[in-house]
């Protein structure tokens, strides 16, 4: 495992993008299981175009400079936040949608 970090920059780079995703991964599962551990609902949501997409309209913003996004609707800010407010509003949609556990009362 010694310098490994050099000897992954000298492969094919189909072998290193396979390597940096099943660390990806990797973390990904830690973070669930740390998550459920807890007693947190754990879900994936797509993040194709989450960092382009308006969170007020969908439209697809634009940037107006470095990290700094605005749509026509005039909504604007900084990338990382319209990623996470896209983010959040997904997995938000999902749950909403998702059969809802209620309370039951057990016959005595």
């Amino acid at each position: 495992l010694k310098n490994l970090i050099k000897n992954v920059d000298k492969l094919p780079r189909e072998f290193r993008d396979k390597l940096y995703l099943m660390q990806y991964r990797r973390l990904q599962y830690w973070i669930s299981w740390q998550a459920r551990k807890h007693g947190m609902v754990v879900e994936f949501v797509n993040p194709k175009y989450s960092s382009v997409s308006c969170p007020k309209c969908g439209q697809k913003m634009r940037e107006v400079s470095h990290r700094w996004f605005k749509c026509s609707c005039g909504y604007e800010n900084d990338r990382d936040v319209v990623t996470i407010v896209n983010l959040n509003g997904r997995g938000s949609l999902a749950l909403s949608s998702a059969p809802q556990m209620r309370d039951v009362v057990p016959n005595r």
